[in-house]
């Protein structure tokens, strides 16, 4: 392989911006980002690998955002400033990015962010949840919703994935890079993912306290495993993407909100497309001119499509007054003509009939009594 002069340079420079960062470090006591900017208190939870870095503002129904990489918290800080009024929102930097610790050795895979995400959110027992994924996050967060699909109310992805990317012709470029000398040169002596492909994948450019956010997280190659690793995972995890993918029927109750940077130079409209068939009764924004991070680049339309999706259903028009209507009088009956009385004839008198007595029996005649002659007298003994 031929390297040009640029790339030598590039190479033969190591890129730091500052002393490694200790582990449960509150974002007031980091000079890369200004409480202006990212004005919520730093929670921390000890998970496997470290103490996870997370905010938790507002209160009302929980909405749970999910970062991919480089990014951390601070890609949600204008959605959360949004909403909080009316929800409860929280939002995790995964060990390895924005405040959360580095471990040298841990394995940093989407399955193990995944595994943490769980964790805390069955330590804060959330429920009616409005699950919001990003890039990565896609996997990690709905993997969550898969596993617990009682506890997950809604889903929205932003240009995000959750299946093989065995076959994307862009993943799997950046796979053969990554896996080549070059990759972990570029990744953490060079920190090429803050500095050169997120303002790329943008399609536009960074504010000055957006590009000190992005790269602050990062001020030594040690502090980089965690974006190497995670690229691996871009290709490296397709197995555990299947089998996510697999069982996106658990989803299809759930509501869903698609919203599409259509200029992503990572994942095209096609993708858009497939979670479109995968679930037709999604709501899909596609955001046309804009790259792979909508609420950055376009925040008040993907926070427009936010609070339409969350807002509660109307309630039911109250239904139209009747109009009066004409009451047909029924005419009166015509009065009854008065009809003859048949008055029945009086009976003839009954004819005196004879009355027939009965003669008078005759009278007995004296019938003539026979006495008995006496009985001899006994004879003298």
């Amino acid at each position: 392989m031929r390297l040009s002069l640029l790339t030598l340079l590039l190479l033969g420079c190591v890129v730091r911006h500052g002393a490694p960062i200790p582990a449960g470090t509150p974002s007031t006591q980091v000079d890369w980002v200004g409480l202006k900017d990212y004005p919520f208190e730093s929670r921390f939870l000890a998970v496997d690998g470290g103490q996870m870095h997370y905010i938790d503002e507002g209160k009302g129904e929980p909405v749970v955002f999910v970062h991919g990489t480089p990014s951390w918290s601070y890609e949600w800080r204008g959605l959360v400033s949004a909403l909080r009024a009316d929800h409860r929102c929280v939002a995790m930097d995964h060990i390895g990015f924005g405040l959360s610790e580095k471990p040298a050795a841990w394995g940093y895979k989407p399955e193990d962010h995944a595994r943490n995400l769980d964790a805390l959110l069955t330590r804060l027992d959330l429920r009616d949840i409005t699950l919001v994924v990003h890039d990565f996050g896609g996997p990690i967060g709905l993997s969550y919703a898969l596993a617990h699909p009682e506890r997950v109310k809604r889903v929205v992805v932003i240009n995000s994935w959750m299946w093989s990317l065995s076959d994307n012709s862009q993943a799997q470029k950046a796979d053969k890079l990554l896996r080549g000398p070059l990759g972990p040169l570029l990744y953490k002596d060079r920190n090429l993912s803050p500095r050169r492909l997120m303002p790329w994948a943008l399609k536009g450019e960074l504010s000055e306290a957006e590009a000190a956010a992005a790269l602050g997280p990062f001020p030594t190659p040690e502090s980089r495993e965690g974006l190497y690793q995670m690229g691996l995972g871009l290709v490296g995890s397709s197995a555990w993407y299947d089998g996510l993918w697999g069982q996106r029927d658990k989803l299809s109750d759930k509501p869903m909100l698609v919203v599409w940077g259509g200029a992503d130079p990572t994942f095209s409209v096609n993708d858009m497309a497939r979670w479109r068939a995968a679930f037709p009764a999604a709501t899909v924004v596609p955001l046309p001119e804009v790259g792979h991070w909508p609420q950055i680049t376009a925040p008040e339309a993907t926070l427009r499509a936010l609070q339409a999706f969350l807002a509660p259903p109307p309630p039911p028009e109250a239904p139209k007054p009747l109009e009066p209507q004409p009451v047909k009088v029924p005419e009166a009956p015509k009065p009854l003509e008065p009809q003859p009385v048949k008055v029945p004839e009086a009976p003839k008198p009954l004819e005196p009939q004879p009355v027939k007595v009965p003669e008078a029996p005759k009278p007995l005649e004296p019938q003539p009594v026979k006495v008995p002659e006496p009985a001899p007298a006994p004879k003298g003994g």
